[in-house]
């Protein structure tokens, strides 16, 4: 599961790692940690946008924030997003609590400090007159240097799978490969 996560750079930031040259516009999108319900930077196969993060349904009373990659394209909530809607969301870490007796010790999961990519998909809602994006960050079962800490983790795509996911693309099964990728360079620290 990823509730929350931490990203503090900007567009030209990305766009130097990737070596892309998407349009840098200002968005309004917020940096430092991020919560559920806070807009954030998502990136496109056109480029950066903001969105909300979860998604309201009137099945449930709680934002979605977070959907399971395993069997994603036959849940009814995620299946056409999956194929037309993807995003990828860039961070520099995500938390989870580790439970140690009765305290909850919250734990900085990150790439060695470097931006990373956690595979998403969105929906549009309509709120009033206007519909606007929102969008959940998809999970898998955690690798099992994080599993002690959580049994969920962030689906993290690899840079050479980036282009292939925001392009709707599926080279090789890389839907059902996203689950097992292993990051070897994961590292945990506590805060």
């Amino acid at each position: 599961m990823c509730g929350r996560y931490f990203f503090d750079q900007d567009p030209p930031a990305v766009n130097r790692l990737l070596g892309t040259d998407f349009d840098e516009s200002p968005l309004d999108f917020k940096r430092g940690e991020i919560y559920p319900s806070d807009r954030m930077l998502v990136l496109q196969a056109e480029g950066f946008r903001a969105m909300t993060w979860g998604m309201a349904y009137d099945f449930s009373k709680r934002l979605l924030i977070n959907g399971r990659i395993e069997g994603i394209e036959d849940k009814r909530t995620f299946a056409e997003a999956v194929v037309r809607r993807r995003v990828a969301i860039p961070a520099t870490a995500y938390f989870e609590w580790e439970k140690s007796g009765s305290k909850k010790i919250k734990r900085r999961i990150h790439l060695a400090g470097e931006i990373f990519f956690m595979a998403g998909v969105y929906n549009w809602f309509r709120v009033g007159q206007e519909r606007l994006p929102a969008a959940v960050i998809l999970t898998r079962e955690a690798q099992p240097d994080i599993a002690g800490i959580h049994h969920r983790m962030p689906v993290i795509l690899r840079r050479e799978d980036l282009a292939a996911w925001l392009n709707q693309e599926d080279p090789g099964g890389l839907l059902e490969g996203l689950g097992t990728c292993r990051h070897e360079n994961l590292s945990m620290a506590e805060g």
